[in-house]
């Protein structure tokens, strides 16, 4: 539509120029031309026609002038309201995206300070349940309430003639179902790809029937529809265990960031009593 008006632009600026033409021929030979309607052979009658037809021309020009002025001056304007639009769309653009950054910044911001506060009381049973018999229990137990999941398992590694493995040490709103599995080797299902990849997975949405053993309240149970599984690393990487979260609801981000922060803080803890350990030896 643009174009379409821009050639009918064109095209009517040619047919004037054109007009122009032709009023600019045909006054130069009007005094002939009046001369020979009106029959005036006089010299001095055909000189006398002379300021009037200059006058004529001289009105003529000065509106073709004021016509092309006006002209000049309305391109001028529509195209500095142009310059004025498009400046107004790029601040328009520039304010939007730098809204949108801000709100991105404060829930980033937010979403840390969340992580951080979870993550301190996570911490805060550690310290305080460290040596007890129930303290991977505990632990398990304020990682899964930190993310919503309804149940939980956290394995340990372990070694057995030279191959590492990893070993039921706890659970969350889970009972052991004859028949499932309570080892896992590296690179064994998603727990022990997870591990051997030593990165976090998390399914959403996963198909019904997936997850073999159900939440049981007293009110009734169901199956999770999503799993987290992240591994437990030292700070060289060695896997040093793993722990499998299941949920009614998706898994965000959020949760992904708080659980590995939380097996960070109980990695550092395990480490912690190794290291006290072979002191006192």
């Amino acid at each position: 539509m643009k174009n379409l008006y821009k050639i009918a632009a064109i095209l009517f600026m040619l047919a004037f120029l054109v007009g122009v033409g032709f009023l600019v021929n045909d006054l130069t030979v009007l005094q002939d031309r009046l001369a020979v309607a009106l029959d005036l052979k006089d010299l001095a009658q055909r000189q006398k026609m002379e300021p009037v037809l200059w006058q004529l021309v001289l009105h003529i020009a000065l509106t073709i002038g004021a016509a092309l002025l006006t002209i000049f001056f309305l391109m001028l304007n529509a195209s500095r309201a142009k310059i004025v639009v498009a400046r107004q769309v790029e601040e328009e653009i520039t304010r939007n995206k730098q809204e949108k950054e801000a709100v991105l910044e404060d829930a980033a911001t937010a979403m840390r300070r969340e992580i951080e506060e979870k993550a301190a009381r996570i911490r805060a049973i550690i310290s305080a349940k460290a040596g007890s018999d129930d303290f991977y229990t505990q632990v398990l137990a304020a990682i899964a309430e930190a993310v919503e999941a309804s149940q939980g398992i956290l394995y340990l590694s372990k070694w057995r003639e030279g191959v590492q493995y990893l070993e039921l040490q706890a659970g969350y709103a889970y009972y052991a179902s004859e028949g499932l599995p309570q080892t896992f080797e590296i690179g064994e299902g998603f727990i022990g790809q997870a591990v051997k990849d030593k990165r976090t997975l998390v399914f959403n949405e996963l198909p019904e029937g997936y997850i073999s053993v159900p939440v049981v309240s007293g009110l009734g149970k169901g199956a999770p529809k999503s799993l987290l599984i992240a591994p437990m690393l030292d700070s060289d990487k060695k896997i040093l265990g793993a722990v499998e979260l299941a949920s009614f609801r998706n898994f965000t981000e959020k949760d992904k960031l708080l659980v590995e922060e939380a097996m960070a803080l109980l990695a550092s803890h395990m480490l912690l009593l190794a290291t006290s350990a072979n002191n006192e030896e």
